[in-house]
């Protein structure tokens, strides 16, 4: 699409309905909401997208991504500074917002997140009060344990919306108890066919990569290396299962600020031989990796929902996890998974060899846990719950 400017508006050429998506980050960036966008809005081609969120790294300041023509913000001023990121980038996404919203009739501003983005909704409910506003909740940390002022703030990005939706039970009860605006449930989701079908086609291929010998036995982690996701107390349960089952290893999948020190801690413990450190890993090829897995296990002290998990089910991988957040809406105790205690390291521990040291067992859970995900957390049921949640806004244009 040609302009002579990066950020020159082209008059709506559609008699398609549309609709503003706020989001602190997009692709190439690849997080649950990032994912969830994308997906979504790919389903509803019947529905026209813009998107304003931040920009990061080299990518283009315009470009269309499938259904959703993106518009970043913000540039050097949010890389290269600790502070302006979090007063800059609402501005930025306020002032291109209102742009668009002067060039087109939206029919919703939908935000994903109570975060950066969020902000910019402020100024803009007040502009064109006319314009409905949808909030999809989607925080995996703790949120009643944030300082005051970040909870303060939350309220009042949440005060702006007619509606909210929510990727999990937890994040539901969250809602509803802050506000009297109307709360759907609707979760994050899984190419369910795409990630059977490469995890079967791969397995052979990544098991002899990733193993040394033939009889080992694969365990497998995907998630950024954070604090939240308990991954020091992994390996550490880790350790304690190779003491009884030297055949076995670890592959981390992901990368983050704890890299370094997991990967001395592995040192340390004597077990650094036997774990492998990914890195990031392109998304369409996660499958291959899950595919290749015997377990898959992250000990998470707080979870939003826990895509890697329904991920994992989906490639039919047996799942140990702490039963935090929105992960006890998808894993029942010895049904579609197995609970352990984060804080537990033994707990952790006993889980993983409790599906490694019985097959069947491990089997059974991954069959009941692969219905389960295809049966309710497939991308087309989710974007058909999303487009019945646009449906009266779009009938009001």
């Amino acid at each position: 699409m040609a302009s002579s400017g990066p950020f020159l508006l082209i008059k709506m050429n559609s008699q398609k309905p549309r609709i503003l998506i706020l989001s602190t980050s997009y692709l190439p960036l690849v997080g649950g909401s990032e994912l969830a966008i994308k997906n979504i809005t790919d389903r509803i081609p019947d529905v026209e997208f813009d998107m304003v969120t931040g920009r990061f790294g080299q990518a283009p300041s315009r470009e269309k991504i499938g259904n959703i023509e993106v518009f970043r913000v913000g540039g050097r001023f949010i890389q290269f500074s600790l502070f302006l990121p979090k007063v800059f980038l609402p501005c930025a996404i306020f002032f291109m917002a209102q742009r668009l919203m002067r060039q087109h009739r939206y029919a919703l501003i939908h935000v994903f997140q109570a975060s950066q983005a969020a902000g910019a909704a402020w100024p803009l409910k007040k502009i064109y009060p006319s314009v409905p506003v949808l909030l999809t909740l989607q925080e995996g940390k703790a949120l009643n344990a944030q300082p005051w002022f970040i909870r303060t703030l939350r309220k009042h990005i949440i005060a702006v919306a007619e509606q909210i939706t929510v990727i999990s039970t937890y994040l539901a009860r969250y809602a509803r108890s802050i506000t009297h605006v109307p709360v759907r449930l609707i979760p994050n989701g899984v190419d369910v066919r795409l990630f059977a079908e490469q995890a079967e086609q791969w397995r052979t291929r990544m098991r002899e990569r990733l193993c040394g010998t033939s009889d080992e036995q694969l365990i497998i982690s995907a998630s950024r290396l954070v604090e939240k996701n308990g991954l020091r107390n992994l390996l550490s349960a880790v350790h304690e299962v190779m003491y009884e089952r030297p055949n076995t290893r670890l592959v981390i999948i992901g990368d983050g600020p704890l890299r370094k020190e997991l990967e001395q801690q592995a040192q340390n413990l004597g077990i650094a031989s036997k774990v492998l450190f990914i890195g990031t890993v392109a998304h369409e090829e996660i499958p291959r990796y899950l595919g290749a897995a015997d377990v898959f296990v992250r000990p998470s002290l707080s979870e939003g929902l826990g895509t890697a998990f329904l991920e994992a089910m989906a490639c039919r991988v047996p799942v140990v996890a702490s039963s935090v957040g929105g992960i006890s809406d998808f894993i029942s105790n010895g049904d579609t998974g197995v609970v352990c205690d984060p804080t537990n390291i033994h707990s952790i521990a006993t889980g993983i060899k409790s599906l490694l040291g019985d097959p069947a067992y491990a089997k059974e859970i991954a069959k009941r846990a692969f219905a389960l995900v295809q049966e309710r957390y497939d991308w087309d049921t989710i974007a058909a719950t999303m487009k019945q949640v646009y449906m009266p806004f779009l009938k009001k244009i």
